[in-house]
């Protein structure tokens, strides 16, 4: 009877440990999130990947680095869509300007700053998001208006998301 009893309080311990290091990785993402320019944004994201659950704050940089690549892509493949179709002369040039700045970002800026945030190099990590969150600033730059810009929905999210990025890895820096 004593051993059921001590099996049952492990049982019970054991419950509590889950339930707090779950309210632990909630609590880790809400303060991670908050001290981000899109709180909403960034919890989406982190919410998204299942690592999520057990990541220090560094895994979270992680997964907002990693996450970035395909809102780029979008933009980059809308970009090429765009220019396609248009026959607007002006336009395309600007549009080319912007494919053009948005591969290197894919092939190698941003597989460098996820693989710099791997090896725990978080200055490298950020100097690499911060560089592509330029370069996506340029191709907008190019456009008077946002309206002008038939990619503005797309490198809007790209910018928002490397915004986040770098939020959170400014947070590792300082800490």
């Amino acid at each position: 009877m004593k051993r059921i009893w001590i099996c049952i309080f492990i049982l019970i311990l054991e419950i509590v440990d889950v339930s707090c290091a779950v309210k632990r990785d909630d609590s880790l993402k809400t303060r991670v999130c908050e001290q981000t320019s899109s709180f909403d944004l960034c919890i989406s994201i982190i919410d998204s990947d299942p690592n999520a659950t057990t990541a220090d704050i560094k895994g979270l940089a992680l997964i907002m680095v990693t996450a970035v690549p395909p809102y780029v892509q979008n933009a980059l493949s809308l970009t090429n869509s765009v220019i396609k179709t248009t026959t607007d002369a002006t336009l395309k040039k600007k549009l080319f300007v912007c494919a053009k700045s948005f591969v290197p970002l894919l092939n190698s800026v941003l597989p460098q700053a996820a693989q710099a945030v791997n090896q725990k190099r978080f200055k490298n990590a950020s100097d690499s998001i911060f560089y592509a969150d330029k370069v996506i600033e340029d191709c907008n730059s190019q456009f008077f208006t946002p309206t002008q810009s038939p990619i503005i929905e797309k490198t809007s999210l790209a910018h928002g998301v490397l915004n986040v990025a770098e939020d959170i890895l400014k947070q590792i820096l300082t800490s």
